[in-house]
């Protein structure tokens, strides 16, 4: 069975907040990483988009959502 066909009810699931304000409302921004030409599937230095989820109100960033 695909995963991403799965359904799932949120009606039990938890609303996060954002430990700085308490907001609910949150966007998707991305960081950019920087492989090293060792880590690299090319051999040279490498920049990757990398997406996170940061407070619409105080612009915060969960700790949770960080790798």
């Amino acid at each position: 069975m695909n995963n991403m066909n799965m359904r799932v009810n949120l009606s039990n699931a938890e609303v996060v907040k954002c430990d700085n304000c308490e907001s609910t409302s949150f966007e998707q921004i991305y960081e950019i990483k920087k492989l090293s030409s060792f880590s690299s599937p090319t051999g040279e230095d490498m920049y990757v988009p990398s997406p996170i989820f940061r407070c619409v109100d105080c612009k915060h960033i969960n700790d949770d959502f960080r790798e």
